[in-house]
């Protein structure tokens, strides 16, 4: 629990150094790479798979970050111990992992908010802290639109939509509509009455 608080505990990010290589020379390989695979919708859920060096041993936990900011020079979380996130933006704990035979694996969700991409990251504290290089998974699909099925996923609806009953009957669907703006009559919430 001590180790979530301190990397929840974000601090901005000092001006960032560069590594400089002689010329020629390529940077050494990470320890830790991170790849992924599934359902890469808006709300889907995907595999982040953590591909770490044999350095890093059995039963270490890899943590799995996320941003809806982008790529780039991200905040320095305490516990990354000066280093900072290699992604944009207030980050997000998806939860951890232990390394088993080399991979730690950590099934998430898309959030519905996304943007046309998801950025993730994959941390290693102890021994450490060791950073992957970051990862952007290309999103399909969006938000739900006007009349589009909601009825599992009632957050799912773009601006300006709520996800409402469209009839006075039973068996109808929750479907996207326009929301109605607060106060107006014949409404509940953001959603219209319907006879």
């Amino acid at each position: 629990m001590r180790l979530v608080v301190s990397m929840i505990g974000l601090m901005a990010c000092a001006p960032e150094s560069e590594l400089l290589l002689p010329s020629g020379e390529e940077a050494p390989p990470a320890l830790i790479t991170l790849g992924w695979s599934g359902n890469n919708t808006h709300g889907g859920a995907i595999q982040l798979d953590a591909a770490v060096a044999p350095a890093i041993p059995n039963g270490a936990q890899v943590w799995f970050v996320t941003t809806e900011g982008g790529l780039g020079a991200g905040q320095c979380p305490p516990a990354l111990m000066g280093e900072c996130l290699d992604i944009v933006g207030p980050p997000h704990i998806l939860g951890s992992a232990r390394v088993v035979a080399g991979h730690a694996t950590k099934r998430v969700r898309i959030p519905l908010s996304a943007g046309l991409e998801g950025y993730f990251q994959a941390i290693v504290l102890a021994g450490g802290p060791l950073l992957s290089p970051p990862l952007a998974v290309p999103l399909q699909g969006g938000p739900l639109q006007d009349g589009d099925v909601c009825q599992n996923t009632p957050y799912a609806c773009d601006a300006g939509l709520a996800c409402c009953y469209p009839c006075g009957i039973q068996g109808c669907q929750n479907t996207c509509m326009p929301a109605c703006p607060p106060g107006t009559p014949w409404c509940i919430g953001e959603c219209p009455l319907f006879p």
